[in-house]
């Protein structure tokens, strides 16, 4: 019942955060203007920007597939990219479940071809310490592709970094710097616990066992033989991004002055959005991208906010498109 409890609060916080950043982000917007901007653009790139988004899950999965191998090396593509899907489609419901649950897909379906061997939770946990290797990478990357944009175009993008980064990490608060070390400390000082008394007591034993899984499909990630072709996945996965980007900015004919250099930029800024917990980056994300486009390039709060809405809108019409056609096509191979 308390962990009922738990997600529930945990879930309603993030439908207010969504629905604060929503209110906040389009706050005297002028609707005509912005529905006018929408009747102008060239759809035609819209859809070549769904086209990239699919790109990207497919990359995604075998990026991830290729983790998951030195555990599992029966795990196939078609599994990988529907888990990969529905995962995306669980996070509108409930952010940051879609990791989770992803990974419950496979291990059901590993657990199949194994026989069942091990019930439902084949696996499960070293799968989810693949995962955070994978989202280990995510944040790395976002950090990767702001310093390529920082140190080739500090001129232009240096002052966002600064004023809307740099500066407010940069604000004493000591209450929330010593929470944080507080936090790590007893999630240190739980594993060492659990980890003294696991032959002691079962639940410490089982609580044991799901963190040494977790740890092994994290260290197996560094370990495996595959480090150089994650990379290069990982390389093409932002690139499909970028792409997104690209697409959307030119299906707005007032945004015809930006380039491929400026989608880098959109789709770093967008990278930061979809880390707030808010499902499926609502909100979040359209606040920081519109508020990077205005402070870069001082384009108005309401076209911001329509490359924000049309980047997340194509992402998120191909998410729930494609995860409710991989829902059903694991139904049907059960």
């Amino acid at each position: 019942m308390d962990m009922d409890v738990r997600k529930t609060v945990k879930y309603i916080v993030s439908i207010a955060v969504a629905v604060v950043l929503v209110y906040f982000s389009f706050r005297g917007v002028d609707w005509k203007d912005f529905m006018g901007s929408i009747r102008s653009c060239r759809w035609e790139w819209i859809v070549y920007a769904m086209l990239f988004s699919i790109l990207s899950f497919i990359i995604r999965s075998e990026r991830w597939r290729r983790l998951m191998l030195p555990i599992d090396g029966k795990i196939g593509v078609l599994t990988t990219y529907n888990a990969v899907c529905i995962g995306y489609l669980a996070n509108f419901v409930f952010p940051r479940i879609g990791e989770v649950v992803k990974c419950g897909v496979v291990s059901r379906r590993q657990a199949a071809i194994a026989g069942n061997k091990e019930g439902k939770l084949y696996n499960f946990d070293k799968y989810v310490g693949t995962v955070v290797m994978e989202k280990t990478f995510d944040i790395l990357s976002v950090m990767a592709l702001f310093a390529i944009l920082l140190v080739a175009w500090w001129e232009k993008f240096g002052t966002f970094f600064t004023d809307h980064i740099l500066s407010p990490a940069s604000q004493r608060n000591y209450g929330g710097l010593l929470l944080t070390f507080a936090i790590i400390a007893l999630i240190v000082s739980a594993v060492i616990l659990v980890a003294r008394l696991k032959d002691k007591y079962s639940l410490c034993g089982k609580i044991y066992k799901f963190i040494n899984g977790l740890w092994t499909g994290f260290k197996g990630c560094f370990t495996s033989k595959g480090g150089f072709s994650f990379l290069v996945y990982t390389i093409a996965l932002w690139l499909s991004y970028i792409m997104m980007s690209y697409c959307i900015i030119r299906s707005l004919p007032f945004l015809d002055t930006m380039g491929f250099v400026d989608a880098m930029f959109v789709c770093a800024a967008g990278g930061l959005g979809w880390i707030v917990p808010a499902p499926g980056g609502i909100g979040s994300y359209h606040f920081i991208v519109a508020l990077a486009l205005s402070s870069i390039y001082g384009i108005a709060w309401e076209s911001g906010l329509l490359v924000a809405t049309l980047n997340h809108g194509a992402q998120a019409v191909t998410m729930v498109v494609c995860g409710i056609v991989s829902y059903f096509v694991e139904m049907l191979r059960k």
